[in-house]
């Protein structure tokens, strides 16, 4: 799935412009995926450190955290002799960024429906879910908006993009129409591309008077003080700009393979 950057940015756009409408649009009724999504957080093995850019290092070697998690990626995701995908929490490595935690349980929550027969098994379409790229074209940004995991690690809002674009899922911005088990991608300012600073997490639950929002994700720092796989509670007067996606038909393009 090669999506050149034109393309990619224009879909953007239109994802940005087409938001206004989801205010008002009604959802499709939940289901099940939600809470498998939630399941599969609570179950999900991997810790690591959140790996970041080490500006007290010089070199190459500020890059070095964030190309171990692309590493510990391509080491943990394959397919089995059936062309299954196949999520090994432990392979993973020492780091995680955002990106890589999230889409780890994206591709388990696939990998769980196509054991129960959720999904057909697709190996084509497998083996374009598991091409993250080399570490090195992922973190330097030459895979941005190319293959599957290029848009979910992408700026801007990837993952609704990849939502809208395979038809998988509904992407809508009202905090109240949330339920667990959403993706949110956080905006922190009003910058979208080399400038933008974001975040892309598992929504959990709102506080009772609506004025945190707590998530799952690889997190710099936990509720609990840790670095890496885990919950935070968000300030939501710190969040510039919510985009949430919600699966909800995984089999129209993670079957027949029409993308």
């Amino acid at each position: 799935m090669k999506l050149p950057l034109s393309r990619y940015l224009s879909l953007v756009s239109y994802c940005f412009l087409t938001f206004s409408w989801s205010l008002t649009s009604t959802l499709a009724a939940p289901t099940d995926y939600n809470r498998l999504i939630v399941s599969l957080v609570q179950e999900f093995e991997h810790r690591g450190v959140y790996g970041a850019y080490r500006s007290d290092l010089s070199g190459e070697q500020r890059f070095k955290d964030l190309l171990a998690v692309v590493d510990g990626m391509n080491a943990a995701l394959s397919q089995d002799g059936s062309g299954r995908l196949v999520i090994k929490d432990k392979k993973l490595g020492s780091h995680c960024f955002c990106s890589s935690s999230t889409y780890a349980i994206f591709l388990q929550l696939i990998s769980k429906l196509e054991r129960s027969g959720g999904v057909r098994i697709n190996p084509e379409l497998n083996r374009e879910l598991l091409d993250i790229g080399s570490s090195e074209d992922v973190i330097y940004g030459k895979r941005d908006g190319v293959g599957i995991f290029g848009r979910w690690n992408a700026n801007g809002p990837g993952v609704a993009v990849l939502f809208h674009e395979l038809g998988i899922g509904e992407n809508f911005q009202d905090p109240r129409q949330a339920l667990p088990g959403d993706f949110l991608k956080i905006f922190w300012n009003d910058e979208i591309g080399k400038k933008e600073r974001g975040h892309l997490v598992i929504f959990l639950k709102h506080s009772p008077d609506f004025k945190k929002t707590l998530v799952w994700s690889a997190n710099q720092k936990n509720q609990d003080g840790s670095s890496g796989n885990g919950t935070m509670w968000v300030e939501n007067t710190r969040i510039r700009r919510a985009i949430f996606s919600r699966l909800t038909h995984p089999e129209k393009q993670l079957v027949d393979g029409k993308r």
